[in-house]
């Protein structure tokens, strides 16, 4: 006998709990249906009592988007206990509402500190990443700054070595061209004293021709003279012959002086 009693009892806690586990099953999509069942008219105490069952089920596992249709059919219950005059079985629903709404209301606003909390963490955590890489952005702009500082001094002074650099050809061109300078005007003013000296040469040679001219022309005269004198000493006496040596003195030395006129080279 007690055997028979285990396993009758071991039956019945095996079939309720396959109730109670069919109940939550399907209890967990029918929380319409029960608001929709309470608001029936002329609902009977009993059952209200099994929908209150069947929400004691659903508070413990119940999607957050159904709260406030939990909440409002838990009024509807205790409206309908009230109907039925049940005042107490309605106080507890009632008060049982409240509860409910007290840890929904408690639940949201955890969730809204969470999510603000979330959003705030992501919010820093991307504001950290925005702040590295606006480091990182900073350090390659310093990096390129001090790339364009050195590019810039570098340029600098490659381009004061090449001013430099042009400015001494360009003195040397100067040195060199003032040289030449100096050295044509040199030249020039060496030519312009030949040109002088060579004028008075030739102006010298000028007057010094007419005075050979005229030195041969007079001696050409003399030696003219000299004979005519010897032809007339000689008409006279032969007692007075002895002065004729002086006119053939004179006359030899007439040619002599020709001769010198003309091996000097001057022109007639």
């Amino acid at each position: 006998m007690m055997g028979k009693k285990n396993i009758s009892s071991i039956l019945f806690l095996l079939l309720l709990v396959f109730q109670v586990a069919t109940l939550y099953a399907q209890d967990n999509y029918n929380l319409s249906e029960i608001n929709a069942a309470a608001k029936t008219q002329f609902v009977k105490p009993e059952t209200l009592d099994r929908l209150m069952i069947r929400l004691r089920m659903l508070e413990n596992n119940l999607p957050a988007d159904q709260d406030d249709l939990l909440i409002e059919t838990y009024k509807t219950i205790a409206e309908q206990y009230i109907a039925n005059n049940h005042y107490s079985q309605a106080y507890a629903v009632y008060s049982k509402c409240m509860t409910f709404k007290q840890e929904s209301l408690a639940r949201k606003f955890i969730n809204s500190i969470d999510s603000t909390k979330k959003n705030i963490e992501e919010r820093r955590t991307n504001d950290g990443t925005e702040l590295m890489n606006l480091q990182n952005q900073v350090q390659e702009l310093q990096i390129d700054n001090d790339l364009l500082v050195s590019k810039r001094i570098n340029f600098k002074k490659y381009f004061s070595f090449i001013i430099i650099a042009l400015s001494t050809l360009f003195a040397l061109i100067l040195v060199r061209s003032a040289l030449k300078l100096i050295n044509i005007r040199s030249q020039l003013k060496e030519n312009k004293e030949s040109m002088k000296l060579q004028h008075r040469i030739a102006t010298l040679g000028f007057y010094v021709k007419g005075l050979v001219n005229q030195t041969r022309h007079k001696a050409g005269q003399m030696e003219d003279m000299a004979a005519s004198i010897q032809a007339g000493l000689q008409k006279i006496s032969s007692s007075e012959l002895k002065n004729t040596s002086f006119a053939s003195d004179v006359k030899l030395h007439c040619k002599e002086i020709k001769k010198e006129l003309n091996a000097s080279g001057i022109d007639a």
